[in-house]
């Protein structure tokens, strides 16, 4: 859980969004049952669902 928190942090140049095969080739090379990630941003707070071949997990950034 904390790798997700860590690489939350990682975003596009400009938009804030999470950069989703940044994060998912950061994640994969952990473990590659990694299988998807879904980011989303809003205002000053940033989130993303890591979908995991076992588990969901929600990771989320903000200072809102």
């Amino acid at each position: 859980m904390v790798q997700l928190a860590k690489i939350i942090y990682l975003s596009r140049e400009g938009d804030g969004i999470p950069h989703s095969q940044t994060f998912l080739s950061s994640l994969r090379k952990k473990n590659a049952s990694f299988m998807s990630v879904t980011p989303q941003s809003k205002s000053s707070a940033q989130a993303a669902l890591i979908v995991h071949q076992d588990d969901l997990a929600l990771a989320f950034r903000g200072i809102d």
